[in-house]
Protein backbone atom coordinates (compact mmCIF):
# COMPACT_ATOMS: atom_id res chain seq x y z
CA UNK A 1 0.00 0.00 0.00
CA UNK A 2 1.11 3.49 -0.29
CA UNK A 3 1.01 4.22 3.33
CA UNK A 4 3.89 1.34 3.88
CA UNK A 5 1.22 -1.45 4.62
CA UNK A 6 1.19 -4.99 3.82
CA UNK A 7 -0.64 -7.94 5.33
CA UNK A 8 0.38 -11.72 5.12
CA UNK A 9 -3.03 -13.80 5.29
CA UNK A 10 -3.52 -17.96 5.58
CA UNK A 11 -6.36 -19.82 6.63
CA UNK A 12 -8.11 -17.24 8.37
CA UNK A 13 -4.37 -15.82 10.49
CA UNK A 14 -3.47 -12.39 9.02
CA UNK A 15 -0.36 -10.46 10.44
CA UNK A 16 -0.12 -6.56 9.09
CA UNK A 17 3.63 -5.46 7.98
CA UNK A 18 3.70 -1.30 8.94
CA UNK A 19 6.76 0.78 8.27
CA UNK A 20 6.67 4.50 9.07
CA UNK A 21 8.91 6.97 7.78
CA UNK A 22 10.14 9.47 10.44
CA UNK A 23 9.28 12.92 9.06
CA UNK A 24 12.55 14.51 10.86
CA UNK A 25 15.25 12.19 9.90
CA UNK A 26 13.79 9.88 6.96
CA UNK A 27 14.42 6.78 9.22
CA UNK A 28 12.02 3.53 8.97
CA UNK A 29 10.22 2.42 11.50
CA UNK A 30 8.97 -1.09 11.06
CA UNK A 31 6.93 -3.48 12.40
CA UNK A 32 4.59 -6.36 12.59
CA UNK A 33 1.29 -7.25 14.43
CA UNK A 34 -1.27 -9.64 14.37
CA UNK A 35 -4.59 -8.51 13.23
CA UNK A 36 -6.12 -8.22 16.52
CA UNK A 37 -3.21 -6.18 17.96
CA UNK A 38 -2.53 -8.37 20.61
CA UNK A 39 1.58 -9.14 19.72
CA UNK A 40 3.80 -6.53 18.10
CA UNK A 41 6.94 -7.25 16.77
CA UNK A 42 9.18 -3.90 16.75
CA UNK A 43 11.99 -3.67 13.85
CA UNK A 44 13.22 0.19 14.83
CA UNK A 45 15.66 0.94 12.03
CA UNK A 46 17.06 -2.43 11.64
CA UNK A 47 15.91 -5.71 10.25
CA UNK A 48 15.58 -7.60 13.40
CA UNK A 49 13.47 -7.36 16.33
CA UNK A 50 14.08 -5.47 18.89
CA UNK A 51 11.12 -6.00 21.05
CA UNK A 52 8.02 -7.75 21.60
CA UNK A 53 5.33 -6.40 22.98
CA UNK A 54 1.63 -6.85 23.86
CA UNK A 55 -0.09 -3.39 22.41
CA UNK A 56 -3.30 -3.80 25.24
CA UNK A 57 -1.59 -3.71 28.61
CA UNK A 58 -1.75 -0.62 30.23
CA UNK A 59 -1.99 -0.53 33.75
CA UNK A 60 0.56 1.30 35.70
CA UNK A 61 3.27 -0.67 38.00
CA UNK A 62 2.03 -3.66 36.45
CA UNK A 63 3.65 -6.40 34.09
CA UNK A 64 2.07 -8.78 31.72
CA UNK A 65 3.20 -12.37 30.23
CA UNK A 66 4.01 -14.26 27.22
CA UNK A 67 4.04 -18.21 26.98
CA UNK A 68 4.60 -19.66 23.19
CA UNK A 69 3.15 -22.80 23.23
CA UNK A 70 3.94 -24.81 26.93
CA UNK A 71 7.31 -23.29 27.65
CA UNK A 72 7.76 -21.38 30.54
CA UNK A 73 6.14 -17.96 30.41
CA UNK A 74 8.17 -15.22 30.74
CA UNK A 75 7.61 -11.83 32.81
CA UNK A 76 7.35 -7.71 30.40
CA UNK A 77 8.53 -4.79 32.29
CA UNK A 78 6.03 -2.74 33.19
CA UNK A 79 5.93 -1.22 28.94
CA UNK A 80 4.45 -4.77 28.22
CA UNK A 81 7.67 -5.57 26.00
CA UNK A 82 10.39 -7.83 26.17
CA UNK A 83 13.42 -7.88 23.98
CA UNK A 84 13.73 -8.86 20.51
CA UNK A 85 15.91 -12.00 21.00
CA UNK A 86 12.14 -13.63 21.91
CA UNK A 87 11.32 -13.83 18.64
CA UNK A 88 13.48 -17.39 18.37
CA UNK A 89 10.79 -18.89 20.46
CA UNK A 90 8.27 -17.31 19.09
CA UNK A 91 9.30 -18.70 15.67
CA UNK A 92 8.96 -22.09 16.76
CA UNK A 93 6.02 -22.58 18.03
CA UNK A 94 1.95 -22.35 17.22
CA UNK A 95 0.53 -20.18 19.55
CA UNK A 96 1.45 -17.48 22.01
CA UNK A 97 -0.67 -16.77 25.05
CA UNK A 98 -0.64 -13.25 26.42
CA UNK A 99 -1.88 -12.14 29.66
CA UNK A 100 -2.35 -8.19 29.88
CA UNK A 101 -3.69 -5.61 32.52
CA UNK A 102 -5.87 -3.33 31.11
CA UNK A 103 -6.62 -0.09 33.18
CA UNK A 104 -8.83 0.70 34.99
CA UNK A 105 -10.15 -3.06 36.08
CA UNK A 106 -6.46 -4.51 37.08
CA UNK A 107 -7.72 -7.90 36.15
CA UNK A 108 -5.61 -10.08 34.04
CA UNK A 109 -7.00 -10.68 29.82
CA UNK A 110 -5.75 -13.30 28.23
CA UNK A 111 -5.45 -13.77 24.45
CA UNK A 112 -4.16 -16.08 22.30
CA UNK A 113 -2.21 -15.07 18.70
CA UNK A 114 -1.44 -17.87 16.28
CA UNK A 115 2.02 -18.03 14.89
CA UNK A 116 1.97 -20.15 11.95
CA UNK A 117 2.57 -17.24 9.82
CA UNK A 118 4.59 -15.37 11.87
CA UNK A 119 8.00 -16.16 9.25
CA UNK A 120 6.10 -15.25 6.86
CA UNK A 121 5.15 -11.68 8.09
CA UNK A 122 8.87 -11.01 9.17
CA UNK A 123 10.23 -11.53 5.73
CA UNK A 124 7.35 -9.56 4.63
CA UNK A 125 9.08 -6.83 6.97
CA UNK A 126 12.17 -7.04 5.14
CA UNK A 127 10.72 -6.49 1.56
CA UNK A 128 8.44 -3.25 3.06
CA UNK A 129 11.35 -1.66 4.65
CA UNK A 130 13.15 -1.91 1.02
CA UNK A 131 10.16 0.24 -0.97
Amino acid sequence: MPDKTATVAKDGVIWVVSCKVDPINDDKNCGTYDVFERVLVGFDTTDRPTEICLPGHDYPGRTAFLRVDRNKAIETGEDGCVGGGYIAQMLKGKVLVSRIVVWPYDKFDDDKTDLSILKDALELVKYVREL
